[in-house]
């Protein structure tokens, strides 16, 4: 390796791999970006601010954050940012696995393809995913 090339690769540097590498880590830095929105619009203190609160019967929803009985277990009217990180993380992961299957076993693989075709099907499939969720009116 005096080129500093690696060996056996079928991938070769591209404008296009810089650009899929951009979009990759935009969506995991949008991601880390959404998480902390939740942290800071929720306001979590310290443990030594912390008072103690009273044992409430009603226990939240865990994904919601909304006692079970006041909207249903299928409430959505709005998403949080915490599903905003939980969607642009896992949007980022597909796309990572995409470029990988891409830069090690070239475009006409049929670990490309796939990985391609979830990159579109992503998208969609949460979509549907979040709108099931949702109280039928």
């Amino acid at each position: 390796m005096s080129s500093g090339k690696p060996f056996k690769l079928p991938f070769e540097v591209s404008k296009r791999n810089l650009w899929s590498n951009v979009a990759i880590n935009s969506a995991f830095g949008l991601g880390i970006y959404f998480l902390y929105k939740d942290y800071t619009s929720s306001g979590h203190k310290p443990i030594s601010e912390r008072a103690t609160r009273t044992v409430n019967q009603e226990l939240p929803d865990p994904i919601t954050q909304t006692p079970i009985n006041v909207q249903g277990p299928f409430a959505r009217r709005n998403i949080s940012y915490r599903e905003l990180s939980f969607a642009t993380v896992g949007y980022g992961f597909v796309m990572q696995l995409a470029n990988m299957a891409h830069v090690t076993y070239g475009r006409n693989s049929l670990f490309y393809k796939a990985g391609l075709a979830s990159v579109f099907l992503y998208p969609p499939l949460l979509y549907y995913l979040y709108k099931a969720r949702e109280p039928i009116q």
